[in-house]
């Protein structure tokens, strides 16, 4: 009975290494993107592996982080705007990418994962990875100038 439990043990809470807090990426964080990383920490799933002194914790969903915009609002008062520029300098320095874009108005939220690009940040071996912008569906389609293709406008 006692292994079982020991088996099924999840870790709860977040851990914030010396190494990242210490980062050029981490201390050029300008706008709420710290408090915004340390939620996205508290939604891993860490579980017990192995015994003795061959025992860790395994993260089990780093790649499939949900972090829905309203549920940043409505638990954490983080409003859609501010929530936005986190999650945009949180992946332009390094820390998260997304696995998933999703669309709000379908109700499929988006899939981020943690990233350790941080880790090269300001070098030039560091990987850059803009936030792309989606574009499906209810886009107008403006009549294009003459010799020119159709311009989607979201």
């Amino acid at each position: 009975m006692e292994a079982a439990k020991q088996k099924n043990k999840k870790l709860r809470g977040a851990y914030l290494e010396g190494e990242l807090v210490t980062s050029r990426a981490w201390l050029s964080l300008r706008t709420s993107a710290t408090q915004v990383y340390c939620l996205f920490l508290t939604r891993l799933k860490k579980e017990q592996h192995g015994k003795g002194k061959q025992k860790r914790w395994i993260t089990t969903n780093a790649r499939e982080l949900i972090f829905p915009y309203r549920k940043a609002d409505e638990k954490f008062g983080i409003s859609q705007p501010r929530f936005t520029r986190a999650i945009d300098e949180l992946i332009e320095n390094g820390f998260l990418d997304i696995v998933k874009a999703g669309i709000g108005v379908a109700n499929e939220a988006t899939v981020y994962g943690l990233s350790e690009r941080w880790r090269k940040y300001g070098t030039r071996d560091f990987e850059k990875r803009p936030r792309e912008k989606v574009k499906r569906g209810f886009c107008k389609t403006r009549k294009p100038p003459a010799n020119h293709a159709s311009v989607s406008v979201c």
